[in-house]
């Protein structure tokens, strides 16, 4: 039967399928233990707000070295492209 907007919202319950387990749901309490939750590997989404002053000699692979990163997320955080000339006093983003 199609949906009708006048009419009161359903009170279903749903239910997991057949052989399946229920989905995890979002908890309002807070995990009491922060570090025994896995951590992803580094990627461009959490900023750390910190950014790096480029100084004669560095180059993006030295940077990412020194900050315990890749290339390509330096390159995708600050919207370099392959081959960007780095200039000294030029100001980058750090993850």
């Amino acid at each position: 039967m199609p949906a009708n907007p006048t009419t009161q919202p359903s009170s279903e319950v749903a239910t997991p399928p057949a052989g399946g387990s229920p989905r995890p749901t979002a908890s309002a309490t807070p995990n009491p233990n922060p570090s025994a939750v896995a951590s992803p590997r580094p990627s461009a989404s959490p900023l750390s707000g910190r950014t790096y002053v480029i100084k004669k000699g560095d180059s993006l692979w030295t940077i990412a070295t020194q900050f315990h990163t890749t290339v390509a997320i330096l390159r995708e955080i600050n919207g370099l492209k392959v081959g960007a000339i780095l200039r000294v006093g030029q100001v980058i983003r750090l993850p």
